[in-house]
Formats: structure tokens, C-alpha cells, sequence
């Protein structure tokens, strides 16, 4: 079976008599990208977070090969994607974004996020005939005035969206696919929350609030910070946009149905709104 997974990678769910099991084959991850995640998976275990734990063979080794490429085996986890506030509160998913910022505090990483600002200019080439190329070169503009370098970053997951999350059978959240882990704003990860809730459900001031509320219990926020979320909520929607548009149009080499990158859209230019506001 061949659940979702990350950029670049493919995933398949295996079921043994010992258990299930998720196989990631790395067919476009970087040594060093690789040893990167390994690195991470091992230090997150280590310290108690939520996430998958890799298995080892008998002699020790976190690092298979399958077909030429890479591949990593991790422990399945059981429990379903949370859909929603209707049936989660969420606060827990500001918890958990807090939670695996403290767990990777300190973290060196250089990796620039795969399909954050510095990957935006893909779509220049199409500004002149496609929308959606104009507008991501609009909203480049606006990021690059607006974002303050200054604001605390370090290791985020990158793609925390809901898919991207577990919840057990026992309630616990765990964090899963991070195979987009890179260097950027800490709260471009709970800008992501406040995206994929406002996707899900409509964006409201108690979802953003419940969720800051969250994040807070853990690590508390800069003035500074709790008045870019709406700005890092424009920038997560942009991303998601973007990464639909380079997957559905660029990559796809053609025209396809545009759905898929309007209501990150919608959302994006609805954030801004209220960023610049004030």
C-alpha cells in the first residue's frame, strides 16, 4: 500500500507479522539530506517527540537500499489525520508545533525551505500568460518588504499541514513526512497550522487565537512575532499555492484545472489583508 508522502520520495505502508511498517524510498534525497533526517529521526527518539522511529537492521544500520536508491524503514504509525476543529482542538496542534521546536532547538541546518521564497522564481517564466504567475510575483514583492529577518527561526517542519499529523487512538498528536525540514521563521510552522485549519474549516480569530494559545503553553512569543502571524499565514497559504501550481502546471508541463491553488490563494490575499491592516 502507497500512502502520501513527501516531495521527492515515495512511501509505502508494509504489513508483517511483526507489525506495520512505513518504507520511504529516497529517490531524490541528497546524502547529506539524507544523513540530515536520519540524524533528526535518531535525536527526536531520543528525546521523547512524537514522530516515527526508524528501524534498524541487525548490525545497527538506519540506512537500506532498494532498487539503487536509499531507503529508511520506520515504525507504522496507528491513529488517523485530525480533519478539523470539529473534532480536535486547536490548541494541540499549536502544542505540538512548540513541542518539536524545543525538541530541535539548536539544530544546525542550512537547507533553504523546497518550496518557500527562494523557490518561488520557477514561476517566472509563466508570469506573462498565467495568472497565478503575476500574482506569486505580487506577493514575492510584498515578502520580501514585510518579512523581518529578525524574528527568531531555526529548524521548522516546513509542510505541517494536517496530513501531516497523527492522531492515536489514545488522542496523542505525532508529527509525521519530515522530509521538508529546512532553515526558516519558527512561526512560518504555526502560520502553517493557521492555513491548513483555515482550509479546512473557514478561518475565524478564535481558530488563530486557540491555536497561538497552544504554541504559547510551551514557548512563549515576542510581541513581534504574535504580529507577523497573519503575515506567515499569507506566506504558508503562498507556499502551498505554489507548490500545487509547480506540481499540477510546471512540473506537468501544461495546463490543468486551477482549483487546487485558488482557495490557498484566497486564503493568502485574506492574511495579507489583515497583516497589513495592522
Amino acid at each position: 500500500m502507497r500512502p502520501e508522502g513527501g516531495w521527492g520520495n515515495l512511501n509505502y505502508r508494509v504489513e508483517t507479522s511483526a507489525g506495520a511498517f512505513i518504507v520511504t524510498r529516497c529517490s531524490e534525497t541528497s546524502e547529506a539530506e539524507l544523513r540530515d533526517m536520519v540524524d533528526l529521526l535518531v535525536n527526536l527518539e531520543i528525546v521523547g517527540f512524537p514522530s516515527p522511529r526508524l528501524v534498524p537492521h541487525l548490525d545497527g544500520r538506519l540506512v537500506s537500499e532498494w532498487n539503487g536508491r536509499p531507503a529508511l524503514v520506520k515504525h507504522y504509525i496507528e491513529g488517523a489525520i485530525p480533519r478539523g476543529v470539529v473534532e480536535n482542538d486547536p490548541s494541540d496542534f499549536g502544542e505540538i508545533v512548540a513541542r518539536f521546536h524545543i525538541a530541535t532547538r539548536g539544530r544546525p541546518i542550512t537547507r533553504l525551505h523546497d518550496f518557500g521564497r527562494a523557490a518561488f522564481p520557477a514561476a517566472e517564466p509563466f508570469a506573462a500568460s498565467d495568472p497565478f504567475a503575476a500574482w506569486l510575483g505580487t506577493m514575492t514583492g510584498r515578502f520580501e518588504t514585510a518579512i523581518d529577518r529578525l524574528l527568531p527561526s531555526g529548524l521548522v517542519h516546513g509542510d505541517l499541514v494536517l496530513d501531516n499529523m497523527v492522531r492515536s487512538p489514545d488522542g496523542a498528536l505525532s508529527i509525521i513526512d519530515l522530509e521538508d525540514t529546512c532553515h526558516e521563521t519558527l512561526i512560518f510552522d504555526l502560520g502553517m497550522i493557521v492555513f491548513t485549519l483555515a482550509e479546512a474549516d473557514r478561518w475565524t480569530a478564535d481558530l488563530e487565537g486557540s491555536a497561538i494559545e497552544g504554541y504559547e503553553r510551551l514557548r512563549t512569543l515576542k510581541d513581534v512575532e504574535k504580529a507577523a502571524i497573519p503575515l506567515y499565514v499569507s506566506y504558508a497559504a503562498t507556499a502551498i499555492a505554489f507548490v500545487r501550481f509547480r506540481e499540477r502546471r510546471i512540473d506537468a508541463g501544461g495546463r490543468v484545472e486551477e482549483g487546487s491553488w485558488t482557495e490557498p490563494q484566497s486564503i493568502a490575499e485574506a492574511a495579507w489583508t489583515r497583516f497589513a491592516a495592522g
